[in-house]
């Protein structure tokens, strides 16, 4: 069982829908439950780090949960914030314009 953190629920259908079509079972986790009965978290994608307190809250507990326990997967917020939680830095709305790409070839 996928225990799936809330995303956007104009987003939540993709996750759902794809997870449905190859037969996986999954269930969309409510904040202050626990992932009892989950082999699996998915932390879906979504707003930035930090524009969701209470988002953010619920994800850090259900990672700090999982952690260890079972895989975790996230997309692209949700790796964001595994990252975070794991001490990792997060830098915010990058300006790509002045980031120097190198090689080493």
């Amino acid at each position: 069982m996928i225990g799936i953190a809330p995303s956007h629920p104009n987003q939540l259908g993709n996750y759902t829908s794809w997870l449905s079509k190859r037969g996986f079972a999954y269930k969309v986790l409510s904040p202050g439950e626990s992932l009892k009965g989950c082999t699996m978290l998915l932390l879906c994608g979504g707003p930035d780090v930090g524009t969701s307190p209470a988002r953010d809250e619920a994800e850090i507990k259900w990672f700090k949960e999982a952690y260890t326990q079972m895989p975790v997967l996230g997309v692209c917020r949700g790796l964001q914030i595994s990252n975070v939680i794991l001490g990792g830095t997060l830098y915010d709305n990058l300006d790509e314009t002045k980031i120097k790409h190198t090689t080493n070839r």
